[in-house]
């Protein structure tokens, strides 16, 4: 499956849960936070390094998500992301969240 699908219906399964919790602009915001990190080349390629246990990357991941504050759901779809090693599509994810 292509990227710009599985970003699609990663984005539409959030906008479900924040449709359900009245929380369309809370998460636009947080997804916004996140995507920008995830757009420097340097912090992207953390993520992407196979050399690097996904535990490890989880733990980077949760302190960066408690430091710029982003909801516990948020926070659970990343972590959801980056077990799957599909969080490189964030930024793509959070593009399809905004249309």
């Amino acid at each position: 499956m292509s990227s710009s699908k599985l970003a699609s219906r990663y984005a539409a399964a959030l906008i479900d849960i924040a449709n359900d919790q009245d929380l369309l602009e809370q998460f636009a915001g947080e997804l916004n936070r996140i995507g920008r990190l995830f757009r420097s080349p340097d912090f992207s390629e953390l993520f992407r390094n196979p050399q690097i246990s996904i535990e490890s990357r989880r733990k980077v991941l949760d302190e960066l998500l408690e430091k710029i504050s982003v909801s516990p759901i948020c926070r659970n779809f990343c972590r959801l992301l980056n077990d799957r090693r599909r969080i490189s599509l964030l930024p793509e994810i959070e593009e399809q969240y905004r249309r």
